[in-house]
């Protein structure tokens, strides 16, 4: 004990000889799990890595033996991926935000990695308030503004049209003028915040004429497999109503009559279905790829029935993205550098954004980021955000560190 607790004092009053000043920005999701990522030379020979949280040591893991927690705090909670030395963080708490610090030995100088953490709330399905004023022509002009309950800050919005995932405007108010031929043109807001995002699809011409939010092309919902996902239930306000069936690819799963519980009819969704409290939507827990596609709810309460359709695309949650360097020394001492991110079995459709330093908006798209750097550069980081439907994963990283281990001899 006497020699564990001069090792700490040495470990934790050492300076910081290749890790970066800045923290890494690693966001996790309330009541889920965060890895904070533990980038090392592949050459190093890792004896012990020391975990610590606001300076209280929380974990150790020694080479080839099993992580030990050390806070009663983190009992329970805290496992070490299959691999490598990460740590891996579960049932998230507010109170688990905020910094941390990975002390690994192993070579002739320690190596400090130090972290950030923000735990979020899930960004839940947004919803959409309109003002519309009737034009001369019959057609309208449409102010659409989005939310999401629970304002928090951090939340970014986006608007797209049709089956586009290309926004046609940031910021959560859309503008419009319409016609009677847009009465069947779709748009979609996504709302987002670090660790995930969520989307509605609506049809602005419906809604201010009062009809029905009724469409042939589905609504687009994603989730996270193994996590869960609401399907949600829009409505007229004053419609009463008598029942809803919920199916699947045509085959019923569920009825939800009125002030009754929810009544699960395929033994595929058994223990798995759930109606959020207050509303009609329908929640699936555990996800698993068998349930990716169609879904209808077919609603009876008014003179006309009312139908609801989704296609649910069930997503990996995206890894921590991985960066590779291709860097070249110029004559004045500087680097030209190549940076290229990617997240391991990401699949199609991920998005890729580069941002520098503490600022959010993004520098480029895309995977790849081209640098030119002197020495002043030394300190800079640089963040890639890798984004799906259904999940946020980010990585900061030193350009110039990258660089120098890259040409060290």
């Amino acid at each position: 004990m006497i020699y564990l607790l001069i090792l700490l004092s040495s470990v934790w009053g050492t300076g910081l000889p290749h890790g970066a000043n800045e923290p890494q920005e690693v966001s996790g999701i309330l009541g889920e799990s965060v890895t904070l990522p533990l980038q090392l030379p592949k050459e190093m020979k890792v004896r012990v890595v020391f975990w610590s949280s606001a300076n209280n040591l929380i974990a150790i893991r020694k080479a080839r033996e099993a992580l030990e927690v050390a806070d009663d705090r983190f009992a329970g909670r805290l496992s070490a991926p299959a691999g490598n030395f990460s740590l891996q963080i579960l049932n998230l708490t507010q109170q688990d935000g905020g910094p941390y610090a990975a002390r690994v030995s192993g070579g002739l100088d320690p190596i400090t990695q130090k972290y950030n953490l923000r735990v979020l709330k899930r960004v839940p399905t947004p919803d959409v308030e309109s003002s519309c004023t009737e034009t001369v022509n019959g057609g309208y002009n449409a102010t659409l503004y989005c939310s999401v309950k629970e304002r928090e800050e951090g939340v970014s919005y986006t608007w797209s049209t049709g089956l586009l995932t290309t926004p046609v405007t940031e910021g959560p108010t859309l503008h419009l003028s319409m016609t009677s031929e847009d009465s069947d043109l779709s748009y979609t807001c996504t709302a987002g915040n670090r660790a995930s995002t969520s989307s509605v699809v609506i049809l602005p011409w419906r809604l201010c004429t009062g009809r029905s939010q009724r469409s042939d092309e589905p609504q687009e919902v994603s989730g996270i497999l193994g996590e869960s996902v609401t399907l949600p239930l829009q409505l007229p306000k004053e419609m009463k109503v008598r029942v809803v069936f919920w199916s699947s690819a045509n085959n019923l799963i569920a009825i939800r009559k009125a002030r009754e519980a929810l009544e699960v009819a395929d033994d595929r969704f058994a223990g798995r279905l759930s109606a959020p409290a207050g509303n009609f939507s329908l929640q699936i827990l555990n996800l698993t790829e068998q349930d990716g596609g169609p879904y209808a709810a077919r609603v009876s309460g008014g003179l006309d029935p009312i139908t609801q359709k989704y296609n649910l695309r069930v997503l990996r949650r995206l890894p921590i993205p991985d960066v590779k360097a291709n860097c070249t020394e110029t004559m004045n001492g500087g680097c030209n550098a190549t940076l290229h991110c990617s997240v391991k079995d990401g699949g199609e459709g991920v998005i890729y954004t580069w941002s520098t330093g503490l600022l959010t908006m993004p520098v480029t798209e895309g995977p790849i980021l081209h640098l030119s750097m002197t020495s002043e550069d030394s300190n800079l980081s640089y963040t890639c955000t890798a984004e799906n439907r259904a999940s946020v994963s980010s990585v900061a990283v030193s350009p110039w560190r990258l660089c120098e281990k890259r040409t060290s001899p």
